[in-house]
């Protein structure tokens, strides 16, 4: 081999040992950030199955509350039905419920302010109405506390079908005829039902709560009670005391249903007569208290 020839072979020797180092380092490196990855998505599936399983710890099903004992499911629930049905209608805009009725966007506004009175005169009435129940023996407050403010949805509904009702859609006036958006029951055992009303008359004029109307159907074929409705001299708000006995209790509860039925738009005369045949019924299954059908308000009483 001439000497010029041994120089390229040098060469050529030193060019390939350049190549495979530059060929080592890179695989080198490659390996290093593959296994970097690897080591991120590894840490990224851990920290993922970690937020998985707190996410289903935060969703999973907790096990329902045991029921309170001395409490009645079935009479809980019967009660919420009736006075706190399910709302149909929701956000600030109109308001629709069955059979067509309806509240403008204006009208179903002015029921939210009313119901907002409501809340705020009931903090200031219910202590009253509490004390005078003390001091009745045998008095008893059905539904209190849960269903002393009338529900939006119940008040709504009661609104807009006193509105379909006029002539004309009359909102201050109908608002003006909707005194039970605050209501009481007080039930009262028959022996003392007629003493248990007037002691409770009594002590309501006695607290300075003026009577807006007494209606007393003790005397009637059909639905049998006492409803009244008061005013409060601190706030002004009309509320309603409903006084009951448990026959008579029970009757409301297993009529109310064709009660509102009967009173739904568009229902025929025919309907309706047969709605409140099967009230009257029920209602006229139930004994009057001894005395029950003449109380009156003391001014009236002659």
């Amino acid at each position: 081999m001439s000497g010029e020839e041994s120089a390229i072979f040098k060469g050529l020797a030193g060019d390939a040992d350049k190549a495979l180092g530059d060929a080592g380092g890179a695989l080198g490196r490659f390996t290093e950030k593959t296994a970097q990855t690897a080591d991120e998505t590894t840490d990224r599936l851990l920290s993922t199955e970690s937020g998985n399983t707190a996410a289903f710890e935060e969703i999973k099903p907790q096990s329902a509350p045991a029921p309170v004992k001395g409490e009645n499911p079935a009479l809980q629930s019967k009660i919420s039905n009736i006075l706190e049905p399910k709302a149909e209608g929701a956000g600030t805009g109109a308001w629709e419920g069955e059979n067509g009725l309806y509240l403008t966007s204006e009208e179903n506004a002015a029921a939210d302010r009313f119901l907002g009175r409501a809340k705020d005169a009931e903090s200031n009435i219910t202590p009253v109405v509490m004390d005078v129940k003390n001091s009745v023996p045998g008095a008893e407050a059905v539904g209190y506390p849960d269903f002393v403010l009338k529900s939006p949805e119940s008040f709504k509904r009661k609104l807009a079908t006193t509105l379909s009702e006029g002539p004309t859609r009359d909102l201050d006036s109908a608002l003006a005829d909707m005194k039970d958006s605050v209501r009481y029951t007080l039930k009262l055992p028959e022996s003392g039902y007629t003493d248990g009303v007037n002691q409770t008359i009594s002590k309501f004029q006695d607290a300075g709560f003026e009577n807006v109307k007494f209606k007393n159907t003790w005397g009637s074929d059909a639905y049998k009670g006492i409803n009244s409705f008061w005013r409060d001299p601190q706030t002004g708000h009309v509320f309603e005391m409903q006084f009951h006995t448990q026959d008579s209790f029970d009757a409301k509860m297993d009529t109310h249903e064709l009660y509102e039925q009967a009173r739904l738009p568009g229902v025929s005369p025919e309907q309706v007569q047969a709605l409140q045949d099967q009230q009257n019924q029920i209602f006229g299954a139930i004994p009057r208290p001894p005395g029950a059908t003449g109380i009156k308000l003391p001014e009236t009483r002659k």
